[in-house]
């Protein structure tokens, strides 16, 4: 099997002044390095190694064939508000649902992809050490922490978006 066709995440570590990299769908499977280059190379070897040892490798994500479906619980308050807006924006709620899904990955990951697939990597941008991200993900004075707990609290994340319908809190 091809190891380049497993994704890798690659992030600066402030405290130790490196970068880190790993591979989600090969537990174990992380490498540290100075410049993004150590590390991509660090684990293209990384999984190699690691997919010698393995018996049953796992198929890669980008492999896997999907229904495109998800089904999940969500809290009352939850599908309320989900139904509101669909309701005053005059579309289905799954189709807003798709939209929200789909707006929240690109916030969350700055519209940028932080790994590689299939051989490709994603051009160095200098503000991705910092955490601080363009077009999207964390707002100005706004840490990594605060803003994960953001998307982690059901009533601070509709406050959130609310703000963002809203036009405040916006940082474009």
């Amino acid at each position: 099997m091809d190891h380049r066709k497993y994704r890798i995440v690659i992030r600066f570590d402030q405290e130790k002044e490196c970068f880190i990299g790993n591979v989600p769908e090969l537990p174990e499977c992380e490498v540290e390095g100075d410049d993004w280059e150590t590390v991509t190379a660090g684990l293209s070897e990384a999984i190699e190694a690691k997919l010698e040892t393995i018996e049953h490798k796992p198929t890669p994500i980008d492999e896997v064939e999907f229904e495109g479906k998800l089904e999940l619980d969500i809290s009352k308050s939850l599908m309320r508000e989900l139904m509101f807006m669909a309701k005053t924006d005059e579309i289905e709620p799954q189709v807003l649902a798709q939209e929200l899904i789909a707006e929240g990955l690109g916030r969350r990951y700055g519209g940028h992809r932080f790994y590689r697939s299939g051989g490709q990597r994603r051009p160095q941008n200098q503000n991705s050490r910092q955490g601080n991200r363009q077009g999207g993900g964390y707002h100005r004075g706004m840490n990594q922490e605060q803003y994960h707990n953001i998307m982690e609290d059901k009533a601070s994340f509709l406050e959130y978006v609310r703000g963002l319908d809203d036009g405040n809190n916006r940082n474009r």
